[in-house]
């Protein structure tokens, strides 16, 4: 059994697009939001970087780690297809880490802890 249900993502009401991209694809052209290819988990894996106007910025991990120590230690999520990939994506988010972005990891709570509420990070935004 697969955990992918493409009814889910494509059905009736759906449309699937498609976006053929090597490392980034920035979606509105000018660097506010951007998919990040986090391969490995998945094979079609993606995380979102949200940059604001501050120069502020957000990833939202997705599977690409489960958990901060994961992060911290490199260490790809145990449920892989591609662990040299994984590997890879996991390091792609560590830098930009290094680089003073928030990664918010989705199945970690803790590292939501520091995360502003929606409507303060809508005020930055505006």
């Amino acid at each position: 059994m697969s955990g992918y249900v493409q009814n889910d993502f494509c059905g009736d009401r759906q449309r699937l697009e498609v976006f053929d991209y090597e490392d980034r694809f920035d979606l509105l052209g000018d660097g506010r939001l951007q998919l990040l290819s986090t391969i490995g988990h998945t094979p079609g894996h993606q995380s979102l970087l949200v940059t604001f106007d501050s120069g502020r910025s957000f990833a939202l991990s997705g599977d690409a780690v489960y958990n901060q120590a994961q992060l911290d230690e490199l260490r790809p999520p145990g449920l892989v297809v591609d662990a040299v990939a994984a590997a890879g994506s996991v390091g792609v988010l560590a830098g930009l880490a290094d680089a003073g972005t928030t990664v918010l990891i989705p199945h970690d709570p803790p590292s939501w802890a520091d995360a502003a509420a929606v409507t303060t990070i809508w005020e930055e935004a505006s």
